[in-house]
């Protein structure tokens, strides 16, 4: 007699997730033997045989959701990922968690994945949708960029979920203009018209026009990879030219960090000789010394929204939807209010 259960109803009768059942059906790693034998004994009891029934393996491949991760350094992202696992859970999925390099093609690696693991859609996180309409169209699967602004793509069942970055980029440097400061660094990403770092670029640009000020790109700009590491360097090689600045405004909370190690290791205070604030609100932010002050991203709200909408447009493949989040500044212990003074690297 054919068994009536599905995954999700195993998975609840265990008291496990969805994700736990499918790697055992799978003999995949990452359960332990007590709840490998705990799920067999649900599976057997309720004659849910997978591997043997055609229709029943069909059934666990095709609630798979991809989320493919465009970075391997990024805490934020590792965060991120954590909860969208749980919103794709909670739906009744399974999520399967992909992470390629920065310089990989994250739609042609979705391609693949959809064909080999009949993915129901894909949550992007990190890459662009922007001029990419072509290879969206041609993919042919919904999708959600989480953290990224799509809002320009003009295909259906894309949509996004992010903050507003020109606005929160703008929002932390106006707070360091505001406390005084005016030679302010930006460390971020290459600059590409239309992209995440442009947006944030943009904001800074703004922050110091409507104060009638200007902003030295050439001079104040340092383009930095993604890391504590590369931070690590690059801060330290524009510092050792001694360069006239009070603060640095870093376009993600690891490279804050990374440029917080590199003045206390070279003799400098922070805030005393020169004020950091990031963006992400990474949990590491919280509990560095000092404290950083940073833009947080609402992760939990940006997950639960992109794993709704994602659904929403597996069901309605013209679906399309891109929702803006609010960011916020939490206040740290790595800026400070200043009187104009030199802080070098001597």
């Amino acid at each position: 007699m054919m068994s009536n259960y599905t995954i999700k109803d195993i998975a609840r009768i265990a008291g496990v997730g969805v994700t736990t059942v499918s790697r055992v059906i799978n003999n995949s790693y990452g359960v332990s033997d007590k709840t490998r034998r705990k799920v067999m004994e649900v599976i057997e009891k309720c004659k849910y045989i997978p591997n043997s029934n055609a229709k029943n393996l069909k059934q666990v491949t095709s609630q798979i959701i991809c989320i493919i991760v465009k970075g391997i350094f990024n805490p934020f992202f590792s965060d991120l990922v954590i909860e969208l696992q749980k919103s794709v859970e909670t739906k009744g999925y399974i999520p399967l968690v992909s992470y390629i390099d920065e310089s990989e093609n994250e739609i042609r690696y979705a391609s693949q994945l959809i064909k080999e693991k009949k993915a129901m859609g894909i949550i992007f996180l990190g890459g662009s949708a922007v001029d990419r309409e072509d290879e969206l169209q041609k993919l042919n699967s919904p999708c959600v960029y989480a953290t990224s602004n799509a809002s320009g793509c003009n295909v259906l069942g894309v949509s996004s979920v992010s903050i507003d970055d020109k606005l929160e980029a703008k929002g932390a440097v106006s707070y360091l203009l505001e406390l005084g400061h005016k030679d302010i660094l930006i460390m971020g990403g290459a600059i590409y018209q239309k992209d995440l770092i442009y947006s944030r670029y943009k904001g800074v640009l703004e922050a110091y026009e409507e104060r009638g000020l200007f902003f030295d790109k050439e001079n104040m700009y340092l383009e930095s990879k993604f890391s504590c590491e590369a931070a690590y360097e690059n801060i330290y090689k524009f510092l050792k030219q001694k360069k006239w600045i009070t603060a640095v405004f870093a376009m993600s909370d690891i490279m804050a960090i990374g440029i917080v190690k590199c003045a206390i290791d070279n003799g400098l205070k922070v805030p005393e000789d020169i004020s950091v604030i990031g963006f992400d609100g990474i949990e590491q932010a919280k509990f560095y010394n000092p404290t950083i002050t940073t833009i947080k991203q609402p992760s939990g709200d940006i997950a639960k929204k992109s794993v709704e909408l994602l659904i929403k447009s597996i069901r309605n493949k013209k679906f399309s939807q891109h929702l803006t989040l609010p960011g916020k500044l939490i206040k740290g212990n790595s800026v400070r209010l200043i009187s104009h003074q030199k802080s070098l690297l001597t």
